[in-house]
């Protein structure tokens, strides 16, 4: 069940590490801010979204929250021709990665498909087999225009998105579809007075390359605060491994860290993030890759590593700071063998951590990552990727 997660609440989530088709690893799940800019978002039946051939019985089914608040969509009678949701969207960036995302579930339709109508006026289609959970006849994957995906929720309903896709420019204002099909790739036909799918939450998050956990919004747009957390860190710098496993929620060329840092993953120092002494695990400023780095207010020792993760990876970092101060990052990606990055410069142990907090998921109080946290590990020592997972 879908549930919203209260202020100082962890956000649990399940997932397949292993790719055995089960749920059996605990995760936290921890993101970044983002905004749904769309307002009723599990109200299709308002009149801020167009229906083009079909009508909206408002609350007809329990919803993925255990609320009976999802709506379905009826097609009307009309004959060879689509039947569709439609709503305009906010401002965007011209030539920037863009992404939406529903719930759907079938009724007596079970294709449901999504597009996406770019500034250069270029239309996109995205079907979504509903009754078999897979992603059918794609032009946006197939034109490397965007990534759509399905995710099975439970109940019968799954998550549909299309992360990425590219709002170019031009003069047509950009908008969406969210419509029903009898078939893959075909979007006309006939419709029944009477036949439908099940539709919930749905979301447009403008100028982001991937789509994040739902938001849910009424009359107002809402925007949901990044994901933190920190706990005391007292210790002094010395010798010692961080050890990290987390899936990341980025696409190829997102940046965990925030453009031009290596915060978001671990994090030692202050929430003022100055230039006293500090140890941060994050990404490269290019985003192709880790980074982690060791400074003590006057000199850096820092490692990188290359391999650009994708989305749904699960990542391995261990951040080892060796007993003459020099840092080096090594790395492990769904369980493959570990690389490893060169070596820092030499550099010192000074008496403390500028202000004795370690923060998980963001650099100080900024640069959040979008990340479900499996383990994070920090021992004395300079120790392998072995030991650390067994630890």
């Amino acid at each position: 069940m879908l549930k919203s997660a209260g202020s100082n609440v962890p956000r649990v989530e399940w997932v397949d590490t292993d790719s055995d088709g089960t749920r059996d690893t605990p995760t936290l799940l921890l993101e970044g801010a983002r905004t749904n800019g769309w307002t009723y978002s599990e109200q299709a039946d308002n009149a801020a979204w167009s229906k083009i051939r079909l009508t909206v019985s408002a609350n007809a089914v329990v919803a993925p929250d255990g609320t009976t608040t999802a709506d379905k969509f009826v097609e009307d009678g009309t004959a060879d021709n689509t039947h569709s949701l439609r709503r305009s969207v906010p401002t965007l960036t011209d030539n920037t990665a863009q992404s939406i995302s529903c719930y759907a579930k079938a009724g007596e339709r079970t294709m449901l498909y999504i597009t996406s109508l770019s500034k250069a006026g270029t239309t996109r289609y995205s079907y979504f087999n509903l009754s078999t959970g897979a992603v059918g006849t794609s032009q946006h994957n197939s034109n490397n225009d965007g990534k759509a995906t399905i995710e099975d929720i439970g109940g019968g309903w799954y998550r549909c998105s299309i992360s990425g896709w590219d709002s170019a420019s031009g003069g047509s204002a950009p908008n969406h579809d969210f419509g029903m099909a009898t078939v893959d790739g075909q979007n006309w036909y006939g419709g029944d007075s009477a036949s439908g799918l099940y539709v919930w939450g749905v979301q447009v998050e403008v100028d982001q390359p991937f789509v994040s956990s739902y938001i849910q919004t009424v009359a107002s747009t809402v925007t949901r605060n990044a994901d933190s957390m920190y706990f005391d860190w007292p210790f002094p710098p010395q010798e010692m491994t961080v050890y990290v496993k987390f899936v990341t929620l980025g696409t190829g060329t997102y940046n965990p860290g925030g453009a031009g840092s290596a915060g978001g993953i671990v994090y030692i120092g202050s929430a003022t993030d100055g230039t006293d002494t500090r140890l941060m695990i994050g990404a490269r400023g290019d985003a192709a890759g880790f980074r982690m780095e060791y400074d003590d207010g006057t000199t850096s020792s820092d490692s990188q590593m290359t391999t650009t993760p994708a989305i749904g990876d699960t990542i391995e970092l261990r951040a080892t700071l060796s007993a003459s101060a020099v840092a080096q990052l090594h790395e492990s990606i769904n369980g493959g063998s570990e690389g490893s990055g060169g070596t820092g410069s030499a550099s010192t142990f000074t008496a403390a951590f500028a202000g004795e907090r370690c923060y998980i998921n963001s650099r100080g109080s900024t640069i959040p990552a979008f990340a479900e946290y499996h383990v994070v590990k920090i021992a004395r020592g300079t120790k392998t990727m072995a030991q650390m997972r067994t630890l």
